[in-house]
């Protein structure tokens, strides 16, 4: 049954085609055409009907006979009343719907494109992309969508492309129910959407818009984006918002444009809609009203500040993308997007991301169990695997951020739990491991074990269990080094508990373990079960499942088995494949094992052993009620460190150089008295003393809070006491100022530690022009030097540190009560030598921050 919204837009169309037609309409020579004569009449006021486009004429009183007679003068002004108006048009729409219906070719045309209409539609909420192009041409000219129907086809486009990008990633989620399509036909789909918008064959809507962009970033497709971007930014506001100028500034970054026009986009956007000083909020200066509360102001354009920061990374100007974040957490301490984070994830190293995600995590903002996957994958592949202390800085920071993850999140997804798990696993793998003795391997390998078995526990908490891929590294990074088939059949054992059906990695994993311990009883056995396994499915082994058997089969001593392998796979294998397998035939020479080398690597990853041990062993016990709330109020020890110019300078100094920074300071004259100081210059502060705050009005004598005496059997008097001001709090338990004032203090690290990443890699790449050599990539790992004590220091930080630091600060402050009068003067020295310790920090934030 379609709905009368529907069939009154069908019948627009059609009065309007009507409507057109009759401009074309000819006239004897020397008359004026319809056009010519309507726009006349308009010009002196004067309405007149159409009469030739066959409906019966419609003519108002007091000049119709006049006008049949062919009198030349012109009709009285007849003036009409809204309501008059209104009825008319409506007796216009009737008779205009009689006629159509009393045509039969008219009422043929409508049909079907309500047909079509209705296809597409039924498309859309397949989501079937073919279907929906199919439809969408078989419609009439002038499309016979609504501004909602347009935006459904397309974000159903625009998803269709997200999902054909993820299936390049992983082709187990391709749907063949929903048809074979490519990007070249979405892109091409959004094309003709963009060319029917301009023609005007569609209605706009500034959303679809949006996705149509998305779309033409998405796929690279930036040429398009920008012509399609250059024509809508002439259009009126039916046509663009902030959120389409946004798209427009991430296709002109990455085509390359210069950053000028990107900053000149996003100052076009905020000066056409500037909403409530949109411009203001937005600048790097901005004073908060209220740091303590929540920003109660609606609608700032965030998605603009998202597009600006992502072109900022993008065309090197990492210090005002900072400022641009900074910004983000000022407005919006516990909720900024994750896209935005992931634009630092991917253009800055992985030093700097973390501790980004870290303040995210740790202020109670959610993403997606997939965002988190991918920063975990970031942290695991930010080791080179070539030094011992890097990959167990890594493996303490992921745990790190595990934990503030399932504290904000109370989960922990599975496939999040298998990175870790994998990299725990990779300890096998380091320099040094394959010279220890067996006793030493032994002794770290029932360590690294005992360890997987605590993260597991915690994951079953959070009901995660360790997919198949977690349990193929236990057997090729821990069996096979360990030189243990136990550990292997053991780990195969529970992967049979937990219902997982052995993959050919599975396999593959145990031929390394069959290697290892010299087994060509196993060797043969595992083989078999490869060949049956691809026989099956109607395939043969792979050329990987070639070279792992004959490495295995070389360390047993099976050169028979080898050559007879070899000479069946050439029959089948492409000439660059054969010449892998000549490679992996040829026997090399066996490393002799280094005593002092393997004595040295021992004790150090025994010392990075332990050391994970202890931060699995707080994260469990923290986590012994998985619907319990996690202590989130201690500083965290994040794994960037701060510079010793920062660090150095006192907690109170520290958050005064604040204050001047994100208040407004109004200085007072000699002459002025305290009762004529404004409200800046005590502006409520999470650092100052609370009788800074005016609670009341100045003129007015200020009255301590009335406190009820414990000792005392007497109440007061409700009405005279003062109600304790709540504070608010983010979701995990930590006051909004104190988040502020510690995401300015990071973003300060940031912006020193990411000033000096700019400049070595500026370095690197001049010494390389020079030298006429390729210049090199970024580094966007871990690195020997962010290790270093000092300055440029990153390790050393795990959940150990972080959670012992209370407990350390409290020792202190023990010892120095009892340093008595000679302690005291000692410290009114230092502080006399830290005034220009501060006054060198605050010119460094200054600089830092533009605001030399």
């Amino acid at each position: 049954m379609l709905t009368f919204g529907l069939r009154r837009a069908q019948l627009d169309l059609q009065c309007h085609r009507l409507w057109l037609r009759s401009f074309s309409s000819a006239h004897s020579p020397g008359a004026k055409s319809v056009r010519a004569q309507f726009t006349l009449d308009r010009h002196k006021g004067i309405t007149r009907p159409l009469r030739k486009d066959g409906l019966e004429e419609l003519s108002e009183r007091g000049w119709k006979k006049g006008w049949q007679n062919g009198s030349t003068d012109d009709p009285p002004k007849i003036a009409k009343s809204p309501a008059q108006q209104r009825k008319r048009e409506r007796k216009i729409n009737r008779v205009l719907g009689a006629k159509l219906r009393d045509a039969p070719e008219s009422r043929i045309l409508k049909l079907e494109a309500l047909g079509a209409h209705g296809e597409l539609l039924d498309a859309v909420s397949k989501e079937d992309i073919k279907g929906v192009i199919q439809a969408y041409s078989s419609l009439p000219e002038k499309k016979p969508l609504s501004s909602e129907d347009f935006h459904a086809v397309a974000q159903c486009t625009h998803a269709c492309l997200r999902f054909l990008n993820l299936e390049y990633l992983a082709p187990h989620l391709k749907d063949s129910k929903k048809g074979q399509y490519d990007t070249s036909d979405i892109v091409a789909f959004a094309e003709r959407l963009a060319e029917d918008i301009r023609r005007g064959y569609l209605v706009p809507n500034t959303a679809a818009h949006l996705h149509l962009l998305g779309i033409f970033r998405e796929s690279k497709s930036l040429a398009a984006g920008e012509k399609f971007w250059r024509w809508l930014q002439t259009q009126d506001d039916s046509h663009v918002s902030t959120g389409v100028y946004g798209a427009a500034i991430e296709i002109f970054a990455m085509a390359g444009r210069p950053l000028q026009d990107c900053e000149k986009l996003y100052d076009e956007a905020l000066a056409r809609f500037p909403g409530s000083f949109f411009a203001y909020h937005l600048s790097p200066n901005a004073i908060l009203p209220d740091r303590e509360k929540p920003m109660e102001l609606k609608g700032i354009p965030m998605h603009l500040q998202e597009a600006i920061i992502r072109a900022r990374l993008l065309l090197g100007d990492t210090r005002n993308a900072y400022l641009a974040l900074d910004t983000a957490l000022r407005l919006y301490p516990t909720n900024i997007s994750h896209r935005l984070l992931k634009n630092f994830l991917i253009e800055r190293p992985i030093t700097e991301a973390y501790t980004i995600y870290a303040m995210a995590y740790r202020a109670g903002m959610n993403t997606s169990g997939q965002v988190f996957k991918t920063l975990m994958s970031s942290l695991r592949l930010a080791s080179n695997m070539t030094s011992i202390p890097v990959h167990f800085q890594v493996l303490r920071a992921m745990v790190s951020m595990m934990y503030v993850f399932v504290g904000n999140s109370k989960k922990i997804p599975s496939n999040t739990l298998a990175e870790l798990t994998i990299a725990i696993t990779h300890i096998g793998l380091l320099p040094g491991v394959a010279a220890m003795t067996q006793r030493q391997r032994d002794e770290i390998f029932q360590l690294v074990l005992d360890i997987i078995k605590t993260l597991w526990d915690v994951g079953a908490r959070f009901e995660a269990t360790p997919p198949a891929s977690a349990f193929v590294n236990i057997i090729k990074n821990i069996a096979a080094p360990a030189q243990s088939r136990s550990i292997a059949e053991n780990a195969m054992a529970d992967m049979t508990a937990l219902g997982l059906d052995p993959t050919e990695a599975t396999r593959r994993a145990m031929m390394n373990v069959a290697g290892a311990i010299a087994d060509e009883e196993m060797v043969q056995s595992t083989w078999d079960d490869i060949v049956a396994s691809r026989s099956a499915k109607g395939k043969r082994p792979d050329l990987i499942d070639l070279n792992v058997t004959i490495k295995a089969a070389r360390q047993v001593g099976m050169k028979a088995f080898i050559q007879q392998q070899a000479d069946v796979a050439k029959q089948y294998l492409s000439s660059k494949e054969q010449s892998s397998i000549d490679y992996y035939t040829m026997g090399r020479d066996e490393v002799v094992p280094n005593s002092e080398l393997a004595r040295s690597t021992a004790e150090e990853i025994l010392e990075g052993v332990k050391k994970l041990r202890a931060d699995l062993a707080i994260f469990d016990e923290k986590t012994k009620d998985p619907s319990g709330a996690m202590d989130f109020s201690k500083r965290p020890g994040m794994l960037l460190r701060e510079p010793s110019i920062f660090a150095k300078i006192p907690e109170e100094e520290m958050r005064r150089i604040y204050d001047e920074f994100t208040t407004e300071q109004v200085r007072k004259s000699p002459s002025s008295d305290d009762k004529d100081a404004t409200f800046a210059e005590h502006e409520t502060s999470p650092f100052s003393p609370d009788d800074t705050v005016p609670d009341t009005d100045p003129t007015v004598p200020k009255t301590d809070p009335i406190v009820p005496d414990p000792a005392s059997t007497t109440q007061p008097d409700p009405s005279t006491v003062t109600p304790a001001r709540s504070m608010p709090l983010s979701p995990t338990g930590i006051p909004l100022s104190t988040l502020r004032y510690e995401s300015w203090r990071a973003i300060n690290a940031l912006l020193y530690h990411s000033a000096r990443n700019d400049r070595a890699h500026a370095a690197a790449v001049d010494v390389a022009i020079w030298e006429g050599s390729s210049p090199p990539k970024r580094p966007m790992g871990f690195t020997g030097e962010n290790l270093e004590v000092g300055e440029w220091g990153f390790g050393g930080v795990g959940l150990r540190e972080w959670l012992g630091e209370g407990q350390e600060r409290e020792e202190d402050v023990g010892a120095r009560g009892e340093e008595g009068e000679e302690g005291e003067e000692g410290r009114k020295r230092d502080g006399e030598e830290s005034k220009g310790d501060v006054e060198l920090a605050r010119g460094e934030i200054g600089r830092l921050r533009g605001r030399e």
